[in-house]
């Protein structure tokens, strides 16, 4: 150990770095001249504002529309129990639209068992 070296830190060796030297310094300066030079000109960037002309957008109404409302949702909550069985518990407002899904279920489980 260095007698001059009172700090108890090993010097540097020789062509290492020292706690001062910065990785890359040139980079950073380059990247720091780019930066500026982008904050301070934009129309180098090569997307001026209105240079590409958009044709306006269509709305087009059908009046048929209007009007209507969705069909009426039927809640369905499927139950399988421990022998393989399946049972459903349906909810809704519309009870012709309960109906039906009640009836759908039962054919498409039919149409499975075959």
């Amino acid at each position: 150990m260095d007698p001059s070296n009172h700090s108890g830190v090993p010097p540097v060796a020789a062509g290492g770095r020292g706690p001062d030297d910065r990785p890359f310094p040139v980079m950073r300066a380059a990247i720091a001249l780019l930066w500026v030079l982008g904050a301070l000109c934009p129309g180098l960037a090569g997307c001026k504002p209105g240079s590409v002309a958009l044709p306006p957008l269509e709305t087009v109404e059908d009046p048929g529309l209007r009007g209507q409302r969705p069909p009426p949702m039927v809640k369905i909550k499927v139950k399988r129990s421990v022998s393989g069985a399946y049972s459903w518990d349906l909810g809704g407002d519309d009870v012709d639209a309960i109906l039906a899904a009640d009836a759908a279920l039962r054919r498409s489980l039919a149409a499975g068992a075959e």
